[in-house]
């Protein structure tokens, strides 16, 4: 049975001559021209929605638009039985996990008191596009039996291991988190604890050339076979060099224009930010490593969903990239 990471590239990412370089193929691998390893459990797939904690710094009917279709892709996905995680931007790294409920009643979004706790801000009124966040995030966001992991530096998945033995990087994610590299770990689990046994991560959300490259890389060297949906995430407008994450414009699909055109732009911050985390010394990263980061997959929604809902699972089989 074919399954959605059967075909997931629209683009690859490959390495040549020691540079990362994008492939773009203007169709998706058809099942036949991959392999796959064989079903398994839903549990084996997990999706992350990143840092969609309000609409800020967004024109209106693009942040309306937007919460129409991620709330698609999260239908799609809860039907699906694939688990769904969020993750939130705070100073205070935490877990909260699934709430325990009574066999019969049916998952219900967390209430807005938790939602306030747990970083989604673009709830209260003194938020740009407030309205509009509310009545997505009151309707389709973080259930009852879904994980929401709270985070101060870019990567969701980054762990203490990962910096062990490199102060550089060690020094960098303190400054990402605002505090020492030795106490940002002494909380309680970490959502790469948390995810167990899960071989396959579906990413979507914000910032495309920050957190969902960074939680790519991470998926990437941890054997998670990270796929990211393209047309499911936001991205900053103009230079990302020159960006302020208080001020500057995200972007979904802009004030007008082709879609396929705003794929590119999505897939063209996503490649450069890749690009330069696996350039970035300070990682260490080894060649087997480098390796798996070339594998980060890419789909769109429009492979993504109806493969979600012919098939009733988002399971267990592998995807090749296009060499």
């Amino acid at each position: 049975m074919a399954t959605i990471f059967h075909i997931v590239k629209a683009c690859c990412i490959i390495f040549q001559e020691g540079e990362m370089m994008a492939v773009r193929n203007s169709e998706f691998n058809s099942a036949s021209s991959l392999m796959a390893t064989g079903d398994a459990a839903s549990s084996n797939t997990m999706a992350l929605v990143i840092d969609v904690q309000d609409f800020a710094r967004m024109d209106a009917a693009d942040a309306r638009n937007y919460a129409e279709h991620l709330a698609s892709n999260l239908t799609a996905l809860r039907e699906s039985g694939v688990p769904v995680t969020w993750v939130t931007m705070r100073k205070d790294a935490q877990l909260y996990e699934p709430t325990p409920s009574a066999s019969d009643s049916a998952p219900q979004v967390r209430n807005l008191d938790q939602l306030r706790e747990m970083g989604f801000h673009g709830i209260d009124a003194d938020h740009e596009n407030s309205e509009i966040f509310r009545d997505f995030i009151t309707n389709f966001g973080p259930r009852t039996d879904e994980a929401v992991s709270v985070k101060s530096v870019k990567s969701a998945l980054v762990e203490r291991a990962d910096a062990e033995g490199r102060p550089d990087y060690q020094n960098a994610l303190a400054a990402e988190c605002g505090e020492a590299f030795d106490t940002y770990f002494t909380g309680g689990k970490t959502l790469a604890e948390y995810m167990g046994d899960v071989d396959n991560t579906i990413l979507m959300g914000a910032v495309s050339s920050h957190c969902i490259s960074e939680t790519a890389v991470s998926a990437a060297i941890k054997g998670r076979n990270p796929v990211i949906v393209t047309d499911a995430v936001l991205s900053w407008q103009g230079d990302d060099a020159l960006v302020n994450p208080r001020s500057s414009v995200q972007l979904w699909r802009g004030t007008g224009g082709d879609s396929a055109n705003f794929d590119a732009f999505h897939q063209g911050k996503m490649n450069a930010a890749i690009s330069s985390i696996v350039s970035d010394d300070r990682r260490g990263f080894t060649s087997d490593q480098v390796a798996a980061i070339s594998n980060i997959g890419f789909v769109s929604s429009a492979a993504l969903v109806p493969q979600l809902r012919s098939t009733g699972s988002a399971s267990g089989a592998t995807y090749q990239p296009i060499i």
